[in-house]
């Protein structure tokens, strides 16, 4: 069982790296991107709309590096399954799933907002 103990820590440790890599990818062309809607804005451009776009991606990014650090934790809970490590689970899927719900229901504001405009 040690074996089997450290290829699923070992798999649950990867899995913890994806997510980070993909936060960080978010973060960084998130930025990129906000550079140049700002280089726009300094040129006369509205850019209102573009940033809110930023800001829904970089949610999403969030969120999905988010499930990648929940997969971890349900994969290293199936090895150590405590109650600390349940609970520290629960802990993330419900910041999650806020997380998740506030940026859909932001998106949905901002979308009625934009075609009200129109």
């Amino acid at each position: 069982m040690g074996n089997l103990s450290q290829v699923i820590n070992s798999i649950a440790y990867l899995t913890a790296i994806m997510g980070l890599l993909i936060i960080l990818w978010g973060v960084l062309t998130i930025f990129l991107d906000t550079i140049k809607t700002e280089y726009k804005s300094m040129k006369g451009r509205i850019v209102r709309r573009h940033r809110d776009m930023l800001r829904h991606s970089l949610g999403a990014y969030l969120l999905l590096g988010l499930e990648f650090f929940v997969a971890a934790d349900i994969i290293r809970t199936v090895v150590h399954p405590t109650l600390q490590e349940i609970a520290i689970l629960g802990s993330i899927v419900l910041i999650r799933t806020v997380i998740g719900y506030t940026l859909d229901k932001e998106m949905a504001e901002l979308h009625m907002h934009h075609r009200r405009r129109i």
